[in-house]
């Protein structure tokens, strides 16, 4: 019983950890936006990741989770970024293969 409760506390805390450690990639425009089968590529407008903990070969961005409950307002948000071109600040904990791997995204007018 001690170890469940110890383990779940392990996780919990580098799983809130994790969470709070989130890079951000400033206000950009979209410059680029290519749906493929799958996922969404995208490059933000002159981004360039300065993150030292999450260190991706390109400053390029990826969204692929389309079984996750919010992919489609993400790819909203996105794609109404994209026709206005109104600037999005996305967030993001680590790469996937050589991208970094898009968490959320916020808008503001």
């Amino acid at each position: 019983m001690n170890r469940s409760i110890l383990s779940f506390l392990i996780f919990s805390f580098f799983s809130f950890s994790s969470i709070a450690n989130a890079e951000w990639t400033g206000s950009y425009k979209v410059k680029h936006i290519k749906a493929q089968t799958n996922g969404i590529y995208l490059v933000l407008g002159d981004f360039r990741n300065q993150s030292e903990s999450v260190s991706c070969k390109y400053n390029t961005l990826w969204m692929d989770d389309v079984e996750s409950v919010n992919y489609e307002a993400r790819l909203s948000v996105l794609l109404t970024a994209f026709t206005t071109d109104i600037p999005v600040n996305i967030s993001y904990y680590e790469c996937q293969g050589d991208h970094i791997k898009i968490s959320s995204v916020s808008m503001e007018k």
